[in-house]
């Protein structure tokens, strides 16, 4: 069974749960961290996040429908460890920070920029 698993939850206005809390984690992974949360054009969300898988940290990105169904996006490479910190939607698509690691024991990072349209695809992203 996985431990760390990601949780999201819709609050309305009044503080009461709208939609039930879906948990979400990337199959086989450990743990799933899920940190930064952007209103989507079009309605839903876009969340940010990272998980490990195999000791390695990738990066994660969640469409998130307004019916409540999830549409993972990730990016890594065995070695590294890379995650988003958080995520800003605009009309053209999303765009999500973070961190990429290559250096042993986390040394050597990055700020990490990646721009996507809205349906998930990179366009661009700058370390």
């Amino acid at each position: 069974m996985a431990t760390g698993v990601g949780g999201i939850a819709e609050i309305t206005a009044d503080g009461k749960t709208k939609i039930n809390d879906w948990p979400y984690v990337v199959g086989g992974a450990s743990q799933t961290q899920l940190l930064g949360v952007a209103v989507a054009s079009g309605g839903g969300y876009w969340v940010a996040g990272r998980f490990n898988k195999a000791g390695d940290w990738d990066a994660l990105l969640l469409r998130v429908s307004a019916t409540g169904t999830i549409t993972p996006y990730t990016l890594g490479s065995p070695g590294t460890y890379q995650g988003f910190l958080d995520v800003i939607a605009t009309e053209a698509g999303p765009i999500a920070v973070g961190r990429t690691v290559t250096g042993p024991n986390g040394s050597g990072g990055d700020g990490w920029i990646v721009r996507f349209d809205n349906t998930g695809k990179v366009l661009s992203q700058s370390h």
